[in-house]
């Protein structure tokens, strides 16, 4: 099972409960009962599960399943070349930690955002406002520009 597009990233497992909401789905499409909404649909699954507690524990076993199919596949995945994969995004899943996208590498020579007018307007006015009020910080003179700029 592949993460779509083209990449060939394995899925995360499924939770039992998107496995029972799959499952009743899947059940009420063959029974050929009456046409729901997605909402009501949604709905009606959450009051089954919360009402019937018999299949949680067969569902449980799946999700062991599941995780071990999981971890089966991100052994043997290889990352795309030219990214770099975030901290614990090894082959096999950290515990408690997030694991990030991946990112592109950066270029080096790649030529830099151009300023906003903003920027060019705090550029030429922070001489002025500095030679006019030396006493000023390093706060002072861009909230000094600011109010000038409002004017």
């Amino acid at each position: 099972r592949s993460a779509g597009g083209s990449s060939k990233k394995p899925k995360g497992p499924v939770s039992a409960y998107a496995f029972f909401v799959r499952n009743c789905w899947a059940e009420w499409k063959q029974e050929g009962s009456e046409k729901l909404s997605f909402a009501d649909q949604s709905k009606k699954c959450a009051e089954l599960w919360k009402v019937v507690p018999s299949p949680k524990g067969i569902l449980d076993v799946w999700i062991r399943f599941e995780i071990i199919r999981h971890e089966k596949e991100m052994r043997s995945y290889v990352p795309p070349t030219g990214t770099t994969a975030a901290k614990g995004a090894g082959n096999v899943p950290v515990k408690g930690v997030k694991v990030k996208r991946m990112k592109k590498v950066k270029d080096p020579n790649a030529p830099k955002r151009a300023l906003s007018a903003f920027f060019w307007f705090g550029h030429d006015e922070r001489a002025k406002v500095k030679g006019a009020n030396p006493e000023f910080g390093i706060g002072d003179v861009p909230r000094n520009s600011a109010r000038c700029g409002e004017e």
